[in-house]
């Protein structure tokens, strides 16, 4: 039983590297970029909604 909990610990020790940081900083350009192209279409059909009107 003692052996399964010093496997335990070990593998709850985990420190994140720069790779961690860098894939993250890469995600949140991403869903940036999709949430203004998201926000420019919007902005785009709605435009062209109130000169139709």
């Amino acid at each position: 039983m003692s052996k399964n909990n010093a496997n335990l610990e070990t593998n709850k020790k985990h420190v994140p590297t720069e790779t961690d940081s860098s894939s993250l900083k890469g995600t949140f350009i991403f869903t940036m970029s999709i949430g203004l192209f998201i926000v420019l279409s919007w902005s785009a059909i709605f435009f062209l909604f109130l000169n139709r009107m």
